[in-house]
């Protein structure tokens, strides 16, 4: 429960920097975001409840620490349905950078992730349904149970090493033809890409191998993995903050020969340099502000 609490404190910041800095973002996009952080807080708050009946109400009682209560829609449902959401996120992203290079394999690779996100959503779903009809911890020791949970951390697992798999290979060769800064920029990326991927697999992995063979202690880590996904989403949305101003910076040194870039700035950072900073990194001239929200960058 700390880590769980711990979890949402931090997706509690990161959905703070994402209000403040992208007010612009499509429907979509704050339709996920928005929807994964009420999940997150539902889950969190179904899980003190859960913890306050079995310590507090249920102190001298001990036969009360054996039921499942509200474990059963807290953990594999809300997370199955966070984990899905997450990696479907993923799978748009596989597709809208393979379209850069107008790549078609890139739409059976976003099917198969998407295929992963919908096994480990079922499992989750019916690892809840089966907890609910055990009722107590102590009747879940069954063939059904362990597959559920088998497929529902299996399905997570896999799909999140594809995602950091072909996430880093499609980075790799976007911006492998780009200017310095975008190499740059797409070294960072691969490296958020790889971390983030390998931190929730792994998690996943534990958590099946405590399921099979660690008795109850699968609990720990199965509290905290959705809160890992939502973490990471909102990191993977916010870190177009730090692009930004990247490539804002980068301005300044730009020389004649570079490539032409025109993206706009987040509101957050708008109040450091004015409504709007219009840059011609082929002249000479300090650059001046104008009333248009956008950073422009001329290249040939």
């Amino acid at each position: 429960m700390l880590f769980n609490a711990a979890g949402l404190g931090v997706l509690s910041v990161q959905l703070c920097i994402y209000y403040l800095s992208f007010p612009q973002d499509s429907v979509r996009f704050k339709t996920l975001v928005y929807t994964v952080y009420m999940a997150e807080l539902a889950q969190t708050v179904l899980l003190c409840n859960s913890l306050f009946r079995s310590f507090v109400y249920g102190f001298f009682e001990h036969s009360i620490l054996d039921r499942i209560g509200d474990l059963w829609f807290s953990i594999p449902v809300l997370g199955g349905i966070v984990s899905f959401l997450v990696q479907v996120f993923y799978a748009y992203r596989i597709v809208a950078l393979g379209s850069i290079r107008r790549n078609a394999g890139v739409k059976i690779v976003a099917t198969i992730v998407t295929m992963f996100a919908i096994i480990q959503l079922g499992g989750g779903l019916a690892l809840g349904i089966l907890l609910k009809e055990a009722v107590t911890f102590s009747r879940i020791k069954n063939t059904k149970v362990r597959v559920s949970a088998a497929a529902w951390y299996a399905g997570e697992a896999i799909g999140d090493i594809l995602i950091a798999i072909f996430m880093t290979l499609i980075l790799l060769r976007t911006g492998s033809e780009g200017t310095k800064s975008t190499r740059k920029l797409t070294r960072k990326l691969i490296r958020l890409t790889i971390e983030t991927g390998t931190l929730t697999a792994t998690m996943a992995i534990v958590t099946i191998i405590l399921v099979m063979f660690g008795g109850s202690y699968y609990q720990v880590t199965a509290g905290v993995v959705s809160k890992l996904y939502s973490n990471t989403l909102l990191a993977s949305l916010n870190g177009r903050t730090e692009a930004a101003i990247g490539l804002q910076d980068d301005c300044y040194d730009a020389g004649p020969n570079s490539m032409s870039i025109s993206f706009e700035l987040p509101t957050i950072y708008q109040s450091a340099v004015g409504n709007g900073i219009d840059m011609d990194c082929d002249d000479n001239r300090a650059p001046t502000r104008s009333a248009a929200p956008k950073l422009k960058r001329k290249v040939k």
